[in-house]
Parts: C-alpha cells; structure tokens; sequence
C-alpha cells in the first residue's frame, strides 16, 4: 500500500511539473510574439514634427534591400557638411530623433529620419530586433546615395536596436 501511494505522490509531482513546464512554454511564446510585434503608437504630442521645430524638411519613402516601403524625413541643410542618418531604437519611432536632427541642423548637418520596419509609418508586420533591420539601414544608405543634391559624406547614429541594425548592415 505505502508504494501505490508513493506512486500516486510521484505522478502527481510529475503532472505538476509537466503543467508548469507547459506554463511557461505559453508564456514565452506570448512575449516573443509581443516583443517582436510591436503595437504602432499615435502620439501626437508637441514637438513630434520637424515644423515643430522650425527644420525644413521633406517627407520621403523608400524600399529596404528586401523591399519594405519606409518612410521618414530628410532634413536638408543647404549648407551642410555631411548628412547623418538617425536611426531609433525598439519601440521608438523617428519621431523621437528629432532634438539630435535640430542639433545637427544647427551644426551645418542634414539628417535622414526613417521608422524602421514594424514602426510609426513604415510597413512591415514584424521586427526581428535588429537582424533583418539591417536591410532598412542598408535601403536609407542607397537612398541618399540616388540623389544628387545630397552631401555624400554620410555619418549615422543608432540608438539601441537602430545601433545594432547599423553595425549588422556594416558587416
């Protein structure tokens, strides 16, 4: 009798763990696919466009090397040195660059501000953090190199995942 009992004892353990483990597969899951799709934000708050802040500037869309439409800004300075690329990080939008665009801008810079696949006005359904971002990168790159009316000196700041799809796109 004290070993049925004991078996009983060690298949309930057993089934407790096995639900736990089930659990936790769920929940991983959930959240990959939550990370990887994030919800597009409307904020509408001040200072969220260039007129905003007094830039000229040029509503532009391009492919990326594996044909997603972006779409973003370029900020012209006539007297530029060089033009920048900014490039936002997860959950971010181009939105969220435009102090460092106005800085560069005071500093005799032109900007390109695009959202990355996934974000504010580009399309694209998902976000690989990084990896297939690379290809945006690489796509902005090509942009400013079609037109003549660009500085060709090009220059980019990432910040956190924008960062990592600008050295991936380096590589």
């Amino acid at each position: 009798m004290k070993k049925r009992g004991r078996d009983k004892k060690n298949h309930l353990v057993l089934y407790i763990f096995l639900i736990l483990f089930i659990l936790l597969i769920i929940v991983s899951i959930q959240q990959a696919y939550k990370f990887t799709h994030p919800k597009r934000s409307a904020d509408f708050s001040n200072n969220r466009h260039p007129k905003d802040h007094q830039l000229p500037y040029e509503d532009i869309e391009f492919k990326s090397r594996d044909n997603i439409m972006l779409r973003g800004w370029f900020i012209k300075n006539d007297n530029s040195k060089g033009t920048i690329l900014l490039i936002h990080g997860w959950n971010d939008t181009k939105e969220d660059l435009l102090n460092h665009s106005a800085y560069l801008y005071k500093n005799n810079y032109s900007s390109l501000l695009f959202d990355l696949r996934a974000f504010g006005d580009s399309d694209g359904d998902f976000t690989s953090l990084g990896y297939f971002e690379k290809n945006d990168v690489l796509g902005a790159i090509d942009y400013i190199k079609s037109r003549d009316d660009i500085n060709q000196n090009l220059g980019a700041l990432g910040q956190s995942m924008g960062a990592a799809s600008l050295v991936l796109a380096t590589i």
